[in-house]
């Protein structure tokens, strides 16, 4: 018996889930999910005053790793305090978790940020900490007034028990 060439996702249709690399249960898939999510910038004391004008997040859940993009923009950003953050994650982290470089480019107040300047961060709660690792952590003054500024494009993987 010949196999034919699936086009598209709606060539095969499976309930329950199906069983990847052997029948064993940890091969087991029977949680995939795709979706968008609203990135916001906060702060971890106080939030800043924010008008987004760019809030694209997409995901990705396999089981329970998240595979997050996103993009993130202002046109206006005053005040807050303490550490910047990004909010409004899909999914709650399973516990704190430091999960590398998320940001190829970030233009605020102090400078541009890009892949030779990488920032960082960790996941608690439901937000990601933004560091820098040649000068610690980026705090909500980082944040610039100006119109079309504060970008900050990333991808990140993390764990949920969700």
């Amino acid at each position: 018996m010949a196999l034919s060439k699936i086009t598209k996702a709606d060539d095969i249709t499976l309930s329950g889930g199906v069983y990847v690399g052997g029948t064993a249960s940890d091969n087991y898939l029977d949680d995939y999910e795709e979706g968008t999510w609203t990135p916001t910038y906060e702060g971890s004391t106080s939030n800043p005053t924010v008008t987004h004008d760019t809030q694209d997040g997409r995901y990705t859940k396999v089981g329970n790793l998240v595979t997050i993009t996103f993009k993130i923009g202002t046109d206006s950003a005053t005040g807050g305090s303490g550490n910047l953050l990004v909010a409004g994650l899909p999914f709650t982290p399973a516990t704190t978790f430091y999960f590398g470089v998320v940001a190829y480019n970030f233009s605020g107040a102090n400078g541009t940020y890009n892949s030779d300047r990488p920032i960082y961060s960790f996941v608690t709660g439901s937000t990601m900490r933004l560091w820098r690792g040649d000068t610690g952590n980026l705090q909500c003054s980082a944040l610039s007034s100006s119109t079309n500024a504060n970008r900050l494009f990333g991808v990140a993987h993390y764990y949920t028990d969700t």
